[in-house]
């Protein structure tokens, strides 16, 4: 039996969700600040970096669907499951508001606008 359907069993189908969120919200602060990946970390458009954790929660919850035998749809569903069971779980809510276009907690993507600029009318 491969090591991912081993996992599975252990944790249960959906049950692995949270685990990969913790873990992929450890790897990304991991990334922010390692020597060696902070400069492709800051590479990535501020508004945009929410685009990783649910794109990996989108990429496990569609391969979950296809092993189990899920038909095209059923999988697809099971896409939607991974993206808000790993990608919303790891980010957080207000995490994920900041790292948005929506211009939460300052600009869009959570920057600050610089001082003495006008903020954005609406």
């Amino acid at each position: 039996m491969d090591p991912i359907a081993q996992f599975q069993q252990l944790v249960g189908a959906r049950a692995a969700y949270p685990i990969v969120a913790a873990l992929l919200t450890f790897a990304l602060q991991v990334a922010k600040v390692s020597p060696y990946t902070k400069v492709l970390y800051a590479k990535t458009p501020v508004g945009w970096r929410w685009l990783t954790p649910v794109l990996a929660g989108a990429a496990m919850g569609f391969v979950h669907g296809y092993q189990t035998g899920h038909t095209l749809v059923g999988a697809l569903l099971e896409m939607v499951f991974g993206m808000f069971g790993v990608g919303a779980t790891s980010m957080g809510i207000a995490a994920g508001l900041r790292e948005s276009p929506i211009p939460w907690s300052g600009g869009a993507g959570g920057a600050k606008p610089a001082s003495g600029a006008k903020p954005a009318a609406s």
